[in-house]
């Protein structure tokens, strides 16, 4: 049986140990098609803005090899395709809080 991910905030963990999540890689096509400088995320408090920065650096990061973790997912046919242009754009983040 499925968890719910109450209190969680980091992506990975919440695909590895099956919690229940509603897709929204989406946002990540959304920000690689927006071509504004600073993208701003608001959302009300307790809405999932740390976990959707978590599953945004999970998608670029170069270092670890996290394609596993969007199988079944929206984003996943963009794995493949995606992974030649990390380097580039992954140096030009910050994921700090």
């Amino acid at each position: 049986m499925k968890k719910l991910p109450i209190g969680l905030s980091d992506f990975k963990e919440l695909i590895q140990e099956k919690y229940y999540y509603i897709d929204k890689t989406n946002l990540i096509s959304e920000v690689i098609d927006n071509s504004a400088k600073i993208v701003l995320l608001p959302r009300p408090r307790r809405f999932g803005k740390t976990l959707n920065l978590t599953m945004t650096k999970y998608f670029f990061d170069v270092e670890e090899d996290n394609r596993e973790l969007f199988n079944n997912l929206n984003m996943a046919c963009f794995i493949s395709s995606l992974h030649f242009f990390n380097l580039k754009f992954h140096r030009s983040m910050d994921f700090s809080p």
